[in-house]
């Protein structure tokens, strides 16, 4: 049991500080600057579907990531591709794994159509 905790211990703490940053710029939505902070956040929920999944924390932390990306996306598709497609890839990583990929498909089909959306929306954004 210990060892477990050994192995698994580093990599909860640093998804549940991944997922803190995931929440953090979720909680600021439209406020988030294309330019800086949608790629950060991108990178944050990427970081958190990659050491939480399976765990629902890794469903949440998409979850918001895909929101925000949706917030953004009216006025600047490319600060929403700059969330998407991290959180997308990061889907598809833990959806190749039949363990980690379990209750993530759905948000990974999801995100591919809103990845796709944004593409096609072009450079209008900032």
């Amino acid at each position: 049991m210990t060892v477990l905790g050994l192995v698994l211990g580093p990599r909860l703490v640093d998804g549940g500080s991944a997922l803190a940053w995931v929440r953090y710029h979720a909680a600021r939505g439209r406020a988030v600057l294309p330019e800086g902070d949608a790629p950060r956040a991108g990178r944050w929920t990427a970081r958190a579907v990659d050491l939480l999944a399976p765990l629902p924390q890794a469903r949440e932390a998409a979850r918001l990531g895909l929101d925000l990306g949706r917030s953004l996306e009216a006025e600047s598709p490319k600060g929403a591709l700059a969330v998407y497609t991290p959180v997308r890839e990061a889907l598809d990583r833990a959806c190749a794994s039949p363990v980690r990929g379990i209750g993530l498909g759905a948000l990974a089909g999801e995100a591919r159509a809103l990845e796709a959306r944004a593409r096609a929306a072009g450079p209008a954004g900032r």
